[in-house]
């Protein structure tokens, strides 16, 4: 009967998904939950990995599919579990009763328009000689979960759910990026957060914020460390707007002559890869691998998977898989210019002019991508100059000199007692008693009124 349900949800739930297959293709499972056993009142964990998601829920199901709950709700269901797992790829079960064997475990990754679900694995509970605790076998076969209702809870965290700065703070910034309100190094969006800009209490776990470096007399920034890997951009970034990012950072700001806090070493590096896909890819930029001095060289791509050891095209020789240097650099159309780039989704705009950077030991996968705008010719500005005269217009009221725009209208006065004289410079003419003028200025222009005494 069980595998009979799952059938039906499974022939479900894929024509459900049909209208999200586009909307999810941003979205990838790259780590899947693996079944778990457990002894009676002992612990364990189930862990998972995706990618390009901004909501994360992990749920529990019953063996013959009868429930199906966000794991938050399972204390209730179990009296004296204990549950972890709220922004975090890791769920956690503490205190596990022998009535939760044969329960079913899985995870919900979500973006706005799409929800994606990992395998459901099954976890075993026994007594301490190892036998099942309610004498159940194992389930004939595994019910799939039953998915997510409107009014489920979605944990909009990835990962950790603290933003943390070393050697820089964050504010709040309105719209236009403009700062208000008091600098901070931390900030705790998975819980509710008071916006002192907004002056809201925001739940949804989405944080607009400007993280600037602090820069002593003589100092510059070298490179930043966000998340562990080390980026090092084009130009001296100094401070960057932090948009849209559902999830946690640890960003590091390393001025030059001084050590990296938060830099991952390679064995760290390698623990997290262990079983893990890293996928790192490139929308809109190229990557390429870089030698000892850092340049770029041996061919470009736009997609590696560095999980395994590679041969590094630039040096030719073999590298260490789970640990990555790459350059991205952005791809630039015609009369197109760099506006802000998307790390996994999240929006940085920096200070500078960022086409591109260096990023080592990255450790995690990754899709980078600039977003352009079109760039537009500056409109010149060309300098005016009156002898004996004043001009009004572009901003001027009777100036005796200054710069406007190309095609400003402006008004030249003569000055002096005079009703008669003549104008020389760009406006020449003969005996005139016209007292005033109009010229729309299309160059560097210079005027001077001769007075004609009676």
């Amino acid at each position: 009967m069980c595998k009979r349900i799952i059938s039906v949800f499974l022939l479900l739930n894929m024509i459900l998904s049909l209208p999200l297959a586009h909307a999810a293709d941003a979205l990838q499972i790259v780590k899947q939950p693996q079944s778990q056993n457990a002894v009676e009142g002992g612990s364990c964990t189930f862990s998972a990995y995706a990618k390009g998601h901004t909501g994360i829920t992990w749920r529990l199901c019953s063996p013959d599919g009868a429930e199906d709950f966000p794991f938050t709700y399972a204390a209730e269901h179990f009296p004296g579990l204990q549950v972890s797992g709220k922004n975090s790829h890791n769920l956690t079960l503490k205190n596990i009763p022998g009535k939760m064997d044969g329960w079913i475990i899985y995870c919900v990754y979500s973006t706005r328009s799409a929800k994606m679900e990992t395998d459901a694995v099954t976890l075993r509970v026994t007594d301490h000689s190892g036998s099942p605790v309610n004498g159940a076998n194992t389930p004939a076969s595994t019910p799939a979960p039953m998915g997510m209702n409107d009014g489920d809870i979605v944990f909009p965290a990835e990962g950790e759910k603290t933003l943390r700065t070393i050697g820089c703070v964050i504010h709040f910034v309105d719209k236009d990026g403009n700062i208000k309100g008091d600098s901070f190094t931390e900030l705790n969006f998975g819980e509710e957060y008071y916006n002192t800009l907004t002056r809201k209490t925001v739940t949804d776990g989405s944080v607009d914020v400007k993280v600037s470096a602090e820069i002593p007399k003589g100092k510059k920034v070298a490179y930043w460390v966000i998340n562990g890997a080390k980026y090092t951009f084009n130009s001296e970034v100094k401070s960057f707007t932090l948009r849209e990012v559902p999830y946690g950072m640890v960003i590091e700001a390393v001025l030059n002559g001084n050590t990296a806090q938060t830099l991952l070493t390679a064995e760290k590096i390698q623990q997290q890869r262990t079983g893990e896909t890293l996928l790192v890819e490139t929308k809109s930029a190229r990557m390429s691998h870089v030698n000892d001095s850092q340049k770029a060289s041996g061919g470009y791509f736009t997609e590696f998977d560095f999980t395994d050891d590679y041969v590094n095209k630039a040096t030719g020789e073999t590298e260490q898989g789970g640990r990555v240097t790459v350059r991205v650099a952005a791809s630039i159309p015609e009369g197109k210019l760099v506006t802000f780039w998307r790390f996994n989704g999240a929006r940085l705009n920096f200070n500078s002019d960022v086409t591109s950077f260096i990023v080592e030991n990255l450790a995690e996968s990754m899709l980078y991508q600039p977003v352009f705008y079109t760039k537009t010719t500056p409109v010149p500005e060309y300098s005016i100059s009156c002898k004996n005269c004043t001009f009004s217009g572009g901003g001027y009221s009777n100036a005796k000199s200054g710069t406007v725009p190309y095609g400003t209208k402006i008004t030249i006065t003569p000055q002096g007692n005079s009703s008669l004289g003549w104008w020389s410079g760009s406006y020449g003419t003969g005996e005139v008693s016209k007292k005033s003028i109009t010229w729309t200025v299309k160059n560097n222009c210079s005027f001077e009124w001769h007075m004609v005494i009676n």
